[in-house]
């Protein structure tokens, strides 16, 4: 970048046809190696005449009556919202809100998510100190503003959805992945809030469900909330009719874990002669192997393929997480023999110690380790007998590591080792789910209605399109997500206001972290602040 700059103005004259324009230009002299470049600030010919004056000759060094007018100081900040607005650009979002008040306001609220997550409040005092009217064009707006754009996204999520789906390919991709999570509530009142199975490890906390389908590319294209209740499978014939009806995609390989595809949801996607990959639960891998269907030998760190019932089985044990399975189940065996000699301990102690009740607690705690296949109980007089059954034990070692991936993709469309790859893409589905909770923050959530709560889910989908993508582009650096943001965020305005008159100017230096990051997004800041998107 360029130094030892010197700003001045300067006339410039056109003409077109038989006129003559004249235009006046704050233009700023720099240095780039030998050279002595010129760029334009901003256009002045609109400026009252003594205004102009009053700047010029505070450029050229003047003592000035009423210099007091001249102010320079720290403007906003202006790159960050810059990357996340070019990057809406470039995936078409800002094609796809549209030019409307309201699609400007839902776009602004995608853009400012990944720079810090905020409530709506928050949002709007937040966004005073970013370069938000240059980028986007929108300015003068309070938190019923953003309500009001909240309402009018969830009415368009799906003709917006549609919109990017087309924009990247359409109906002629193939793969989706899907999977689900949930997304605990403050308050009782939503709408949608239900009891149901917490991923948050939040007790007592009702909660929203949240189904995100991915394309091809890990790039999410659709996300749906359900009610809290919702079970994982319950979820997928939506995905398929939005898949066929709304995006009129010919042919699908759906892609859900073990949960999520169970044999209902498998027929449904057979009936329209599309196919699936997902994976066995552990009570079916375990009845092919007591019934030979699959032999312990053919597992191993290679991947292999066994045919059974008109559907592929691809097999494989994976040594780290045999260790890992094989060292949790003997943490909870010495957890749990250790509580029944410490509560036996207690009840020889204490004659007054109720057995009974002492008992249906062990009972209780064989649940929660999840060792009612290993272990039997029985109370002896005032003493609990607790029997592990080794056989058992030495079983379940056998499998320790060991999946099935499970499909209908014939061979000669795709190979044993791509459907496993294909399956291990769910896990950018899952790492979307984290950036969501974190990074973008969208729990918990404090909205009632049942449409303000889709609303805020779908924004917090279009800014992880544009993390997600901003994520991609620097992988390579040496740094974090969160670092690169804010080493952005600092890049900031300079304002050089006269009287009522402000304009806003850019660095013309930048830190070398900064110039990395740039060229990783393969971004350049403008010459002139303006619009982006």
């Amino acid at each position: 970048m360029g130094y030892n700059t010197a700003m001045h103005i300067q006339k410039m004259k056109s003409t077109v046809g038989s006129k003559t324009y004249t235009s006046l230009l704050l233009r700023e002299s720099y240095r780039e190696g030998k050279q002595v470049k010129k760029r334009t600030i901003a256009n002045l010919t609109n400026w009252a005449p003594e205004l102009v004056a009053t700047l010029d000759a505070c450029l050229r060094g003047r003592q000035l009556v009423d210099s007091d007018s001249i102010q320079m100081g720290q403007g906003r900040a202006f790159g960050a919202a810059f990357a996340f607005a070019s990057l809406a650009k470039h995936l078409q979002l800002s094609d796809a809100l549209g030019s409307s008040r309201q699609g400007r306001l839902a776009l602004m609220m995608a853009v400012l998510r990944p720079i810090k997550p905020v409530s709506k409040l928050g949002t709007v005092a937040m966004a005073r100190n970013q370069a938000i009217e240059e980028l986007l064009g929108i300015s003068s707006f309070d938190e019923d503003d953003l309500y009001g754009a909240l309402d009018w996204l969830q009415e368009n999520q799906d003709s917006i959805e549609d919109s990017l789906f087309q924009a990247r390919g359409g109906e002629c991709q193939t793969l989706f992945l899907y999977d689900v999570t949930s997304s605990y509530l403050e308050g009782q009142q939503n709408e949608l809030a239900k009891y149901g199975y917490n991923r948050d490890k939040k007790a007592g906390k009702k909660q929203i469900v949240v189904g995100l389908l991915k394309d091809e590319h890990g790039l999410p294209i659709s996300v749906q909330v359900y009610e809290g209740n919702t079970l994982d499978h319950k979820t997928v014939s939506d995905q398929i009719k939005k898949l066929k009806e709304r995006f009129g995609v010919k042919r699908v390989v759906m892609v859900g874990d073990r949960g999520m595809l169970k044999q209902a949801q498998i027929e449904e996607i057979g009936a329209f002669e599309w196919n699936y990959i997902t994976a066995l639960t552990k009570p079916q891998l375990e009845s092919l192997v007591e019934q030979d269907v699959i032999q312990l030998s053919l597992f191993d760190e290679k991947i292999c393929e066994v045919e059974q019932a008109e559907r592929r089985l691809i097999l494989r044990r994976n040594p780290k997480r045999a260790e890992e399975v094989g060292t949790n189940r003997q943490s909870r065996l010495d957890k749990f023999f250790t509580l029944v000699k410490e509560t036996n301990e207690k009840l020889s102690r204490g004659p007054r110690a109720d057995a009974q009740k002492s008992f249906q607690k062990i009972s209780a705690t064989v649940v929660r380790y999840n060792l009612e296949k290993y272990v039997s109980l029985s109370l002896e007089e005032r003493s609990i007998k607790a029997t592990l059954d080794d056989a058992k034990v030495e079983s379940a070692k056998r499998l320790d590591g060991c999946y099935a991936l499970v499909t209908d993709v014939a061979k000669k469309d795709c190979t044993a080792e791509t459907i496993h790859q294909r399956y291990k893409d769910l896990a950018q589905v899952e790492s979307s789910f984290r950036l969501l909770k974190s990074s973008l923050d969208v729990r918990p959530m404090w909205h009632r209605r049942a449409d303000r709560t889709r609303g805020h889910v779908f924004v917090a989908m279009l800014s992880l399109l544009l993390l997600e993508e901003f994520e991609r582009r620097i992988e390579k650096l040496d740094t974090t997500t969160e670092a690169a943001i804010d080493a952005l965020n600092n890049i900031q305005l300079t304002e050089l206001k006269i009287g009522t008159d402000v304009v806003n100017k850019l660095p013309n230096k930048l830190r070398p972290d900064q110039s990395a990051i740039l060229n990783a997004l393969k971004l350049k800041l403008p010459s002139l602040v303006k619009q982006v998107a």
